[in-house]
């Protein structure tokens, strides 16, 4: 037993009575660990109260901020396999420290927490700290293992993914993911008592706490996962999906026209082909034989056809929607091959793999194609003066006459990345994060499992729910030009919280047709324009369109209407409405999210402000918000991608 007193050896070793510190009273404090989502560890700290224990939980805390630095930066360098090795050196470093200290706890007789709620504390923190040093350093094994494979991979002239592959990677992740659950466990055992003794325990718990259920789903779906691994990788026989290359000059809700599309096929984890040709040349001929395929009412408002093809198939910002319905027109069209899944790619995510590669030459047409002329080139061999139709195959196969130059130039430059990716892998896997987090590229599995995977973690491009308020602006270019590449728009929301929490709107978006450039086309813009608010928003006022109505989808209100422009005009659309009860409140406060989406293929700039009630003061900022005083949070930015915005307030 322990007092309030006892005996401790002085530094030359000798005992004396002497009153215990507040510090040396406890028997135990607490613990750090680094749990991120997926592959990274949130932090838990403590202290164990004799001298040995001390040093050891103060060593381990610091090897798991270590630890955390470094998963940091690879977050930003996700191949860079020094700082994997530092990362998993950090991990085993902390584990070796707390598994000394778990060897301790448990040697201690137990107590009541009534008695002794810094050892019943630590009972529950400890082998949390354990556990998630072991999933860091698990996770580091399994990144490694990856990387080394997909390195080979990136070597045209080597072997693909094999089965035996496949069961070595499994292996790895079953030890991970049995890692991550016994965090998930031991996570759930600790209680708010064991937090108390020092404050900064319970918001690192917090943040740990926050992602126990995204890692809980990429439990749940680990085995699909290990199962379906080798099908969508091609391992056990080639896996086929369908591209579609949109065209975000003519926008559509989903990102752009679908003038292109092609089939990639991937064999062993390798892509070995990617062919992409002119979209009309699947449409029209089943157009000619008298094919017909109905509009869903939902998109009645799309008046440019009268029968519905795979050209016409993303007319909803929701991309798991888009691509269901592209695979079934391509396959009532009379496509043949059967797919895995969708993808879609934008002309920015184009421009940024240029950026990587370099200018890329098309001999054939004695051009060279760079990020800065891509789009102007595309559409002058489609569209300029003398193209030729689009109806008649080119005469090599590479899509139709029209598009021969796009074809060719897709070929060329798939040949150059499979050349420069095993020196250029951190570029490519880093652009490739940033362009499914901006919808530059997005990506659709059959399997619900795997999407429902995508979906919890955000990835899966679709309309997100909106939880507290919100906005997400659709524009529908319907007038058969190339207008969008010229088009300015801003979204300005002035947004006023009230005591209650519910949020008044003063939402303005300007449209301005003011920049010179071939568009061709129509001269005249025509958009359908879709606005998506919190589910049972109420809509007092609107200018500056045709409304079109109000309907439901996807969770959310939406205010639908039309507008014209022609260059050199400026128009704005301006929307008075309310979200009740916005903003939360709960024993720590008042908290207000604020979700903006952003549309595929579009450049929007955004200002947001934020008045509270004169009785506010801001707690905490997220998301990029700053206040210049206590009651206003502003920010203005480039929307690249969905943004979730928060103010902290109490009133």
């Amino acid at each position: 037993m322990i007092g309030n007193k006892g005996r401790t050896m002085s530094k030359f070793g000798k005992s004396k009575q002497k009153k215990l510190s507040k510090r040396q009273k406890a028997i135990l404090a607490f613990l750090c660990i680094v749990i991120l989502a997926g592959t990274s560890m949130s932090l838990i700290m403590g202290y164990y109260s004799y001298h040995q224990s001390v040093a050891l939980v103060q060593t381990g805390a610091q090897h798991l901020r270590n630890a955390e630095t470094l998963l940091q930066t690879l977050a930003k360098q996700p191949s860079d396999e020094q700082t994997i090795e530092k990362a998993q050196q950090e991990f085993s470093l902390a584990l070796s420290s707390f598994t000394q200290i778990n060897a301790m706890v448990q040697i201690v007789p137990q107590v009541p927490a009534s008695i002794s709620p810094s050892l019943s504390a630590a009972s529950h923190l400890v082998p949390l700290a354990v556990s998630g040093s072991q999933a860091g350093v698990l996770g580091c094994q399994l990144l490694k293992l990856f990387i080394s494979k997909f390195h080979n991979l990136s070597n045209t002239q080597g072997q693909g993914l094999t089965m035996g592959d496949m069961e070595l990677l499994n292996q790895k992740f079953a030890l991970f993911t049995q890692a991550l659950a016994q965090v998930v466990s031991q996570s759930k055992q600790v209680k708010s008592s064991d937090l108390q003794s020092d404050p900064r325990l319970g918001k690192m718990f917090g943040s740990l706490q926050k992602q126990i259920p995204a890692i809980e789903k990429f439990l749940s779906a680990s085995s699909q996962i290990q199962t379906l691994a080798p099908v969508l990788l091609g391992v056990s026989s080639p896996a086929k999906y369908l591209v579609e290359v949109l065209d975000s000059t003519e926008l559509r809700p989903g990102g752009g026209f679908v003038g292109s599309y092609g089939i990639v096929t991937i064999t062993g984890g390798r892509l070995v082909s990617a062919p992409i040709t002119d979209t009309t040349l699947l449409d029209h001929p089943f157009e000619l034989a008298g094919g017909k395929i109905a509009l869903p009412s939902t998109y009645s408002w799309f008046d440019l056809v009268s029968n519905w093809s795979l050209r016409d198939s993303n007319l909803s910002a929701d991309f798991p929607t888009n691509a269901r319905y592209a695979e079934q027109n391509y396959q009532q069209e009379g496509g043949k091959d059967t797919f895995l899944g969708v993808i879609a790619i934008t002309p920015t995510l184009i421009q940024r793999v240029l950026d990587i590669t370099g200018s890329i030459q098309v001999p054939e047409y004695h051009e060279t194609v760079t990020a800065k002329n891509l789009i102007s080139l595309i559409h002058t061999y489609q569209l300029g003066q003398g193209h030729e139709s689009g109806y008649i195959p080119s005469s090599d196969g590479y899509s139709s006459q029209r598009k021969h130059f796009t074809a060719l130039l897709a070929k060329n430059l798939l040949d150059r990345v499979k050349t420069i990716m095993p020196t250029m892998m951190p570029r490519f896997l880093q652009l490739m994060k940033d362009a499914i987090g901006g919808k530059d590229l997005q990506i659709y599995f059959n399997s619900s499992q795997v999407e429902s995977l995508l979906h919890s973690y955000s990835l899966d491009s679709s309309i997100q729910p909106t939880s507290d308020d919100g906005l997400m602006v659709v524009n529908a270019n319907i007038g058969v030009t190339k207008a969008n590449l010229y088009i300015v728009s801003k979204l300005i929301d002035q947004v006023t919280i009230d005591t209650q929490g519910n949020a008044v709107h003063h939402t303005s978006i300007n449209y301005s047709w003011t920049i010179p450039g071939p568009y061709f086309g129509h001269s005249t813009y025509r958009d359908y324009v879709q606005i998506y608010a919190p589910l049972n928003s109420n809509l007092q006022s609107q200018q500056g369109w045709q409304s079109r109505g109000t309907s439901a989808a996807f969770d959310h209100t939406i205010w639908t209407g039309f507008f014209t422009l022609t260059f050199g005009q400026k128009l704005t659309i301006t929307l008075e409405w309310t979200d009740q009860s916005a903003a939360k409140q709960n024993e720590s406060g008042w908290h207000y999210t604020y979700l903006i989406q952003r549309q595929p293929g579009t450049q929007w700039t955004y200002y947001l402000q934020v008045k509270l009630p004169a009785c506010a003061t801001i707690r905490q900022l997220e998301g990029g918000l700053t206040t210049s005083n206590p009651q206003t949070a502003t920010i203005s930015h480039d929307l690249d991608k969905n943004t979730t915005l928060g103010i902290d307030y109490t009133c």
